[in-house]
C-alpha cells in the first residue's frame, strides 16, 4: 500500500486548509497502461491493438463539459476530506503530488464507483451535474480501495 495519506500530508498539506484527509490516490488516464504495453509490440501489429483499445470505458459518459470537463487527462493525484474533493497534478519524478489544480465541494460529486480488473481498477467519478469521469487506478501501490469507501462512508 502506498499510504497517499502521508505522501498528499507530506507534499501539499497546505492545501488541506486544516481539514481531516480521509484518502487519498492516483489515477491516470483510461488506456495509459495498455497503451504503454502496445508500444512495446510497435509497428503495424501495435497500431492495430491501439485502434481497438481506444473505445474507452467512458463512451456513454459525458466527459468533455460541466464538472469532467475541468478535469484534466492526466495522471492525477486525489485527496478525499469531508468537505472537497481535492485534484493535484502528479510529479512523475519524485512520485508525489505537485500543484493543485481544482477543487469541488462534495455535494458536486454523485458518486465514485470502481471496476476490479487484473492490474488495475477502472475508478469512475459521477458528477452532479450529469457529468463523469474514468481513469485507471493501478491495483499495486495506491490505495483506491480505501479512497471509495471513505466516499461512501
Amino acid at each position: 500500500m502506498a499510504n497517499w495519506q502521508k505522501k498528499i500530508t507530506k507534499a501539499v498539506g497546505g492545501d488541506l486548509n486544516g481539514e481531516q484527509l480521509l484518502a487519498g490516490m492516483i489515477v491516470h488516464p483510461t488506456g495509459m497502461m495498455k497503451g504503454m504495453m502496445v508500444k512495446q509490440i510497435g509497428g503495424l501489429a501495435g497500431a492495430a491493438i491501439a485502434a481497438k483499445l481506444g473505445k474507452g470505458d467512458d463512451a456513454e459518459l459525458v466527459t468533455d463539459s460541466g464538472t469532467a470537463g475541468r478535469l484534466p487527462n492526466d495522471s492525477l493525484v486525489l485527496g478525499l476530506t469531508p468537505q472537497r474533493l481535492l485534484v493535484w497534478s502528479f510529479g512523475k519524478l519524485a512520485g508525489k503530488p505537485k500543484e493543485l489544480l481544482l477543487e469541488l465541494p462534495r455535494q458536486a460529486l454523485a458518486d465514485i464507483q470502481i471496476e476490479k480488473k487484473a492490474a488495475t481498477h477502472t475508478f469512475v467519478v459521477l458528477f452532479a451535474d450529469g457529468t463523469g469521469k474514468v481513469y485507471e487506478a493501478p491495483k499495486v501501490g495506491n490505495d483506491t480501495e480505501e479512497f471509495v469507501a471513505a466516499f461512501h462512508a
